[in-house]
């Protein structure tokens, strides 16, 4: 049985998911295409940087990129909520400004 190519693949999972209802109100944009994954927008990158650079530090530069990371997180969430191509990247965003409120609220006690 010959390998398939990797664009094979895709093409078939897009032409699947585009058949089932839930499936298609969920992943597929106004476009009509099918995502899930982006890339990364300067908010998600700016969060994901200051997030791992608050994961190798401590002390004052640890708090500092703690918050710029939340920040980031929160601009990037209120994006995805207001401005998300599918259904799918809203309730991403929703989760994790949940995410972040969850773990702002758990700081704070």
């Amino acid at each position: 049985m010959p390998r398939r190519s990797r664009n094979a693949v895709k093409h078939s999972l897009h032409r699947h998911i585009k058949s089932v209802a839930w499936l298609r109100w969920l992943f597929v944009t106004k476009d009509d295409e099918v995502v899930i994954a982006q890339f990364p927008n300067a908010p998600l990158i700016i969060a994901l940087v200051a997030d791992g650079v608050a994961y190798a530090s401590q002390g004052q530069v640890h708090l500092i990129s703690n918050r710029i990371a939340q920040i980031a997180f929160v601009v990037w969430s209120v994006m995805e909520i207001g401005w998300g191509v599918n259904p799918f990247r809203r309730i991403l965003g929703a989760v994790v400004l949940g995410l972040v409120g969850f773990g702002f609220f758990k700081e704070m006690q």
